[in-house]
């Protein structure tokens, strides 16, 4: 949006995002991402070794995150 001149779009697409980065982005491995994606139903959670799923807290703090931002 910002590319394109659409300063206010822009602007409140990046505040969007940047409210769900800490959510997604809390751990170094792409399994909070997946598991965020997997819980919205656009995706399985069947993950391939080395990946292995998030314990019970880091998972219950992904979805309270994204129920808080409204992405559940």
């Amino acid at each position: 949006a910002f590319v394109e001149g659409e300063w206010l779009r822009g602007q409140k697409l990046a505040s969007q995002v940047g409210e769900l980065v800490p959510w997604v982005f809390f751990r170094t491995s792409p399994i909070p991402v997946k598991t965020a994606l997997a819980m919205r139903g656009v995706l399985r959670e069947n993950w391939r070794l080395p990946l292995c799923p998030l314990d019970a807290t880091d998972r219950n703090a992904l979805e309270h995150g994204l129920r808080l931002l409204g992405y559940l």
